[in-house]
């Protein structure tokens, strides 16, 4: 991420990173692993710029969708993520995602905003 504002493209970039080495050299579950991006990435989703909520958000549980981790395991983690997920993706739709994304770097957020929230919204 080397520009002062990251893109869609960054922080997943960065998701993933941070769960396979959570992984693979910390020997976390799939659960823990999670978590550990979730904080990972919380410095953007507990901001104050709702676009990089939406990002942060989006990469996070795109990392959850693809390595099918089961956020269940833990009711109250599962509460509570669900619940800033819910809040945030409450305050965007399509259009509004749509207008935003100007940049090639974001090819691949409304899908996976898609993705997102037919699973956990």
């Amino acid at each position: 991420m080397n520009r002062s504002r990251p893109t869609y493209s960054d922080l997943k970039g960065a998701a993933g990173g941070a769960f396979r080495e959570a992984v693979s050299k910390g020997g976390l579950t799939s659960l823990q692993a999670f978590a550990y991006t979730y904080e990972h990435l919380e410095i953007f989703i507990d901001g104050d710029d709702p676009w990089l909520q939406l990002l942060a958000l989006t990469s996070t549980f795109m990392v959850a969708v693809e390595a099918d981790v089961n956020i269940w395991e833990d009711e109250l983690f599962a509460e509570d993520v669900l619940g800033v997920l819910r809040y945030v993706y409450a305050e965007w739709i399509f259009e509004s995602v749509d207008k935003r994304f100007d940049s090639l770097l974001d090819v691949g957020l409304r899908e996976d905003v898609e993705v997102v929230r037919s699973k956990y919204v």
